[in-house]
């Protein structure tokens, strides 16, 4: 109070702003940011350390929840269980009919076109993926991987560029022939985890299906193909080894007209009883 007797009323404004400390907020905020840092430098240490093979399967467990092997993981086999052995394509039946000029031809020209595509040095590998035979249904084409993923990433259905090629080639020498296409995809058995929500069964006829819009893309003639079919693990090429990369395959059936006249439960037209395909002309 001042001399006067009047009062004295003293304001006093404090300056804006955060407090020095800024509370503890930004601590939690600081070990996240380390801690995704760190996680970042792992990483690529990791990438440093190790080979494309084994990146692969480290991308692989990161996309589905899989170990390599399938070890440790969760659930069972997401094919058959256990894995079996079924002989899809069986060996020509004896008095079935001789083998038709049409498939027998078509088989000499995919084996000659294989020859041609691995003269590129890029692709000098292909024809170790690639059998072409005579089967009781008709002439059968597979694709079948390797150690090198010829075909796919595991667990992954898009195809690499050397199957793509082939596919591409194969077209057009398939479209020359009137009988119908079945694309059959296979898997390994290495098992999805449950929270994956997918299995074999989808992944092969994913498989199937794009080895079916490249060959449709490329030279099949419209609506030849028959069936896309997915068979995930039932039908291992070697069921010693049911995680062998070679179980990974595509099989590309031209069936026998007479074979499908059979499926359809309607008597083949006198030419396809004949020779087991119809002697038309090229289409």
């Amino acid at each position: 109070m001042s001399q006067n007797g009047t009062k004295v009323i003293i304001i006093r404004k404090k300056a804006k702003g955060h407090p020095a400390h800024h509370g503890g907020a930004w601590k939690v905020a600081y070990a996240d940011f380390v801690t995704a840092m760190m996680a970042l430098f792992i990483v690529l240490w990791l990438l440093t350390q190790t080979d494309q093979a084994s990146r692969a399967r480290i991308a692989q467990y990161f996309r589905t929840g899989v170990l390599p092997g399938g070890s440790l993981v969760h659930g069972e086999t997401a094919g058959s269980n256990p894995p079996m052995a079924v002989n899809v394509f069986t060996d020509p039946v004896p008095g079935r009919g001789k083998e038709t000029k049409q498939l027998s031809e078509l088989t000499k020209a995919v084996t000659k076109m294989l020859g041609q595509v691995t003269q590129d040095p890029s692709l000098t590998g292909l024809a170790e993926h690639v059998e072409v035979k005579m089967v009781d249904d008709g002439a059968l084409i597979e694709l079948v991987d390797g150690g090198d993923n010829f075909l796919f990433s595991l667990a992954s259905s898009e195809l690499k560029p050397s199957a793509v090629l082939f596919l591409e080639r194969l077209a057009p020498l398939l479209g020359t022939v009137p009988n119908k296409i079945e694309i059959h995809g296979h898997t390994d058995a290495r098992p999805f985890d449950r929270l994956a929500r997918k299995n074999n069964w989808d992944l092969s006829y994913e498989r199937a299906n794009r080895a079916r819009i490249v060959l449709s893309e490329n030279g099949l003639r419209s609506g030849q193909i028959n069936a896309v079919l997915a068979h995930a693990d039932s039908a291992l090429y070697n069921p010693d080894k049911p995680y062998a990369p070679e179980n990974r395959r595509l099989s590309i059936l031209v069936v026998r007209q007479s074979r499908l006249a059979e499926r359809e439960g309607r008597a083949p037209a006198p030419a396809e009883t004949q020779d087991g395909v119809g002697e038309k002309g090229t289409q």
